[in-house]
């Protein structure tokens, strides 16, 4: 069997945004627009609301998921509920381990199982989280954006991407030396 992940990455609750129209509000949304749209919604769509340890952002889309769908609509999805992560870096890769999880992959490649990823999050954001996706599920991904005008994270994008770029860095170094590659 073959799935479609759709990963809905948290965000910070930012200044006074009325939960209802706050960014993680809007990405939730969209994700639930994207699942309406698809023809047959089935369990091989999984979504994985990734993110918040600080303030339980995954709990809290969990929540906003289900007044948005219905019950039927619902019942048809797999839903994982990612808590662990507090970074960008942390979605991708407690994300990707849920889903190893989930599909129990018995030594085969994550590419055989997933037809196609899915991140939803905001314009400014879009980059280095498929950037951070790549690299760690080693495939490519499509990003699903909302807009913004958080001025502030437009800023501080670019010297978080950097940070990332080491991370990712990082990463690869590890997982070649884990598994004996030189």
């Amino acid at each position: 069997m073959k799935y479609m992940l759709v990963v809905v990455l948290g965000c910070k609750p930012v200044g006074k945004l009325k939960k209802s129209r706050s960014g993680l509000f809007l990405r939730v949304e969209k994700a639930a627009f994207i699942i309406k749209s698809l023809k047959k919604p089935n369990n091989r769509i999984i979504v994985v609301l990734s993110g918040g340890t600080k303030h339980n952002e995954s709990r809290e889309m969990l929540t906003m998921l289900k007044s948005i769908l219905t019950k039927q609509e619902l019942k048809k999805l797999n839903i994982l509920v990612e808590d662990k992560s507090n970074t960008t870096f942390g979605n991708a890769i407690f994300t990707k381990q849920k889903i190893e999880e989930k599909i129990k992959l018995k030594g085969r490649n994550l590419k055989d199982k997933i037809t196609k990823i899915l991140i939803v999050t905001s314009d400014y954001h879009a980059m280095r989280a498929k950037f951070l996706f790549e690299n760690v599920f080693n495939t490519e991904i499509k990003t699903v954006v909302i807009k913004t005008n958080n001025l502030v994270s437009r800023i501080l994008e670019p010297i978080k991407f950097l940070v990332d770029i080491v991370r990712i860095t990082l990463y690869k170094i590890t997982q070649k030396s884990s598994i004996g590659v030189d």
